[in-house]
Formats: structure tokens, C-alpha cells, sequence
């Protein structure tokens, strides 16, 4: 068996919970060893806490008690000739980790679940996956809806038997009903069929109608920064306030970082003309080549950059962009709640996120014909429709671009 420490989730502390990763002939497992750390304090290389105290000591010799159980499990089922699941190992595991869970695991894999809303309060309850903390919000905010849901059809309507397209059309037009837009609406329907692939799998379902449910998207409106604009942000003087705001957003239009990655960035991360980086999201492990003005601002914050919380960082990228003429206009945006159409008219600026960096990026990758496989090992995008939902390429742009290969095409064939 293989086994590795690593961090993974900030609190609000600022400390880190470690995680063990465990595999094995295939089976793997990551659970949270329900230790915090500075993350200055941990030794990545030797998989332990610095420190000589008594507490560090202690929690050192808990992960080291937690490894050797893990090893003795997996011994355990090769002399027993039995085979390895996630369950088992979840459950020996959390034997050490968390003793008061193991019943509660034990109880879910023996009755099994036969409603939606059962299972979904299990899942926020227990996180028998080990999902993020942004996936057990979504479910968590799902659970309410279905709460609300309930209300109107009864508890039973959520039963695994009955579930059925019919289901389907009265849950979209229930969220619709609530003003749920198109792609929110969407999102429910998508963990509502995690949630019964779940249950498949466990074999507590075997209706599968739900196969059968149809996801419908429609187009999001997003900006995307051009080359110029980021030069003029980039040269903008600002207040002190603003300043680090303005450097991380350049920096993140140049090197396509999430925000939680932007946030997390320490100085060993800086390889001279890279950076190398986990991501949170994802957990790849990503090089990124650093152009001459993000190279800059990382020597301006000698490698680390301020940490801003996402609400302030977001208010202070739209102050900022609007003291750039080209977004300072009226852009107007449609969305829909399902068939009803709605049309708002904002200032580009207001359109402004800590996301639009990253798509800034992609985009303007695109438009200098860098190949599309390049783009994607370093924005970590593992699909091609996944990616190219980032490319906002303005028609202009689209047709110069087109025009630019059509005279290539005339040249070759002349």
C-alpha cells in the first residue's frame, strides 16, 4: 500500500487539515487525518509537523498510528484473501482517525437508502466521499431545496422507485417557479443524478429513469480582458488600498491562476521563469511559464502575494477596471428562468471577477495562436468543451482572426 500526507483545506484560522491519500491494487481513498497546521510548519518532503514541543510530538505520532493501520488493513485482506473496498478501508481507517464516526458509516452501508432526501442528509452530514467543502455546500444547498420541494409533492415523491422523467419535469418547473435560472436549475438536476449513480453503484437503486434526464445550459455572459486593457490596469498608479488588488488581478490575467490558487501562492512555488503549483480545485500539479510583468509583481511581493478575502478582492477588481475607459460601457446581458427571457443593461466593469483573470488568460492565449493543448496543461482543463466555455473572443476579433487564416490559405494556394 501506498501512502501520503498532504494539505489541503484552509480555515478561517489559517491553518491546513492534513490528509492521508491511500491506494492500493486500485482501490484509493483520501480522508482528512482531522489534524490542523500552519502550513509553514509542515514539512512536505518528510510528511510531518516541525516542532520539538510535547503537542507536535503527539500529533506526529498520530499520523505515524494512523499509517501503520492502514498498512495492517491492507496486510490484513492479502492474508485473508478477501478483497480491499473503499468502505472497509474507510471504516478501519476512521477507527483511528474518528472512533465516534465509524457507527454512523457502518449504519449507511448496512440499511442502505431508498429516498433522495435521506441519502442527500447523509451525505451533508457524514461526507461519506470525503467531498470538498464548495461540493458539500452545493449539496447542502440542494437539501433545502428538495426540502421546499417536499412541501408541495410529499416526502414520498422523492422515493427511488418513483422517480421517474415525470419527476424530472415537475422539479425544473418547480425551480423555475422559484426564479431558478436556466444553468442554476441545471446544476440541482446534475446532483440529483450524481446522488442516484451514488445509490446505483450500492445497489440501494435500480430504477434507472434518471439515466434519462436531460440537462439543458444556455450561455453564460462573461467578459474577457484584452491584452490592452491589462497593460492599462497594469500601468494604472493607485491609492495603497487598491494596489496589491490591481497586481494580483494582472497577475492572475497573465498566468490564468483560479483565485484559491492566487491566494495560496508561497515563495517556494516561484521557480525563477515558472511557477510550479498544486491546485486546490483540482489537485494537479501545474508549471507555469511567468511572462515579464508577472515575473515583476512577484519580485515586488518577494514571491507571496497579499491574501485578500474573495468579496473585498471582487469590489476592489470592479473600482479599479472602472477607471479603464473601454469598461467603463454599457454592456446589455439576457439571461432566463426558463422560457422567460430578462435583459439587463450594467457597465462592463461591474462584469468584472476574480474569474475574469483566468478567462482573460485563455482567451488571449487563443487569439496569439498559441496551440490549444499547451493552453490547456497549464490552465488544467481536461477537456476541450470544458475549455473552450472560457473563450470569450469578441466578433470582431473572431472575424480578424478568420480573416488572418483565410490569407494564409490564399497564399499557400497561390
Amino acid at each position: 500500500m501506498n501512502t501520503r500526507y498532504y494539505l489541503r483545506e484552509h480555515t478561517k484560522s489559517g491553518q491546513t487539515y492534513i490528509w492521508i491519500d491511500l491506494r492500493a491494487n486500485g482501490t484509493r481513498l483520501r480522508i482528512s487525518t482531522n489534524i490542523q497546521v500552519e502550513p509553514d510548519k509542515w514539512n512536505d518532503k518528510r510528511m510531518e509537523i516541525r516542532g520539538n514541543d510535547k503537542i507536535t510530538a503527539q500529533l506526529n505520532a498520530k499520523l505515524k498510528d494512523i499509517e501503520s493501520a492502514a498498512h495492517e488493513i491492507y496486510q490484513n485482506h492479502v492474508t485473508s484473501n478477501k478483497p480491499l473496498t473503499v468502505e472497509n478501508l474507510k471504516i478501519e481507517v476512521t477507527k483511528i482517525i474518528s472512533p465516534e464516526k465509524v457507527k454512523k458509516l457502518k449504519l449507511g452501508q448496512q440499511q442502505g437508502y431508498s429516498n433522495l432526501l435521506d441519502l442527500l442528509e447523509y451525505f451533508v452530514k457524514d461526507n461519506p466521499k470525503n467531498l470538498k467543502k464548495n461540493t458539500i455546500k452545493a449539496y447542502t444547498t440542494l437539501n433545502n431545496i428538495l426540502i421546499d420541494y417536499i412541501k408541495e409533492n410529499g416526502k414520498s415523491s422523492l422515493d427511488f422507485d418513483i422517480i421517474d422523467i415525470g419527476f424530472h419535469q415537475k422539479f425544473i418547473k418547480f425551480l423555475y417557479a422559484k426564479d431558478f435560472k436556466v444553468n442554476t436549475a441545471d446544476k440541482q438536476v446534475k446532483w440529483v443524478k450524481a446522488l442516484l449513480t451514488y445509490a446505483t453503484e450500492r445497489n440501494w437503486n435500480i430504477n434507472l429513469n434518471y439515466k434519462k434526464f436531460r440537462r439543458k445550459e444556455e450561455d453564460t455572459f462573461a467578459i474577457a480582458l484584452t491584452e490592452k486593457e491589462i497593460d492599462t490596469i497594469y500601468d494604472l498608479e493607485l491609492p495603497v488600498h487598491l494596489d496589491a488588488a490591481k497586481d494580483e488581478f494582472v497577475f492572475s490575467c497573465f498566468t490564468g491562476l483560479r483565485f484559491s490558487d492566487l491566494m495560496n501562492l508561497k515563495k517556494e512555488n516561484w521557480k525563477g521563469d515558472y511557477i510550479s503549483v498544486k491546485t486546490i480545485k483540482t489537485e494537479d500539479f501545474l508549471d507555469i511559464p511567468l511572462r515579464d510583468k508577472a515575473k515583476k509583481i512577484l519580485e515586488k511581493y518577494n514571491g507571496e502575494l497579499p491574501r485578500i478575502p474573495n468579496p473585498k478582492y471582487n469590489e476592489k477588481i470592479k473600482k479599479i477596471c472602472a477607471k479603464v475607459t473601454s469598461l467603463d460601457v454599457i454592456e446589455t446581458i439576457y439571461s432566463s428562468a426558463g422560457n422567460v427571457r430578462k435583459e439587463k443593461q450594467v457597465k462592463r466593469y461591474e462584469l468584472v471577477t476574480s474569474h475574469t483573470g483566468r478567462r482573460s488568460f485563455a482567451t488571449n492565449c487563443v487569439i496569439k495562436s498559441i496551440p490549444i493543448p499547451l493552453i490547456m496543461n497549464v490552465t488544467g482543463h481536461r477537456t476541450l468543451s470544458s475549455f473552450q466555455k472560457y473563450i470569450r473572443i469578441s466578433q470582431k476579433s473572431n472575424a480578424a482572426l478568420l480573416l488572418k487564416a483565410f490569407q494564409r490559405l490564399d497564399k499557400k494556394t497561390a
